[in-house]
């Protein structure tokens, strides 16, 4: 047989909003750990995501690089870089792309004056060593800026 429900007496409502509000304020309390739980990924994913992005823009960058030779970052962009080495020899390399980068693969070894140039700005000089099975980079990852 089945059972029966107590009857209301008449003149007592029952909230369908209290009803509501119990059952999320009983969740609530019975679930505290997960919610814990899932708030402290919800809020901590976008912090960690913020944290590694620069490791991997660096990487990213990185893997465009020659697997050995010189990489310059300069400002302003369009800097000629020329190496001179220690008997006198001097080499033009280029300029500076729009970005401000330069990469170049095959340099010989050894020890070079790096001299990096712009119109209207004073030039940048630093005696670098190019060493085989290695890039040598200038510049990363804060470009250097040649002052006016």
């Amino acid at each position: 047989m089945p059972q029966q429900l107590d009857k209301p007496s008449p003149g007592t409502y029952i909230s369908v909003e209290s009803t509501k509000q119990s059952f999320w304020l009983d969740l609530l309390s019975r679930h505290h750990f997960l919610l814990a739980s899932v708030t402290g990924v919800l809020l901590g994913l976008p912090l960690a995501l913020w944290l590694v992005n620069p490791a991997l823009e660096t990487a990213v960058i990185r893997s465009h690089w020659p697997r050995s030779g010189l990489v310059v970052y300069a400002l302003p962009p369009s800097s000629q870089v020329v190496l001179e080495d220690f008997s006198g020899a001097r080499f033009v390399l280029g300029q500076t792309s729009p970005s401000g980068s330069l990469a170049i693969s095959d340099l010989p070894p050894g020890p070079y004056r790096l001299t990096l140039a712009h119109p209207g700005c004073k030039s940048f000089v630093r005696e670098i060593n190019i060493e085989t099975n290695n890039v040598m980079a200038i510049g990363f990852p804060k470009r250097i800026e040649l002052p006016h």
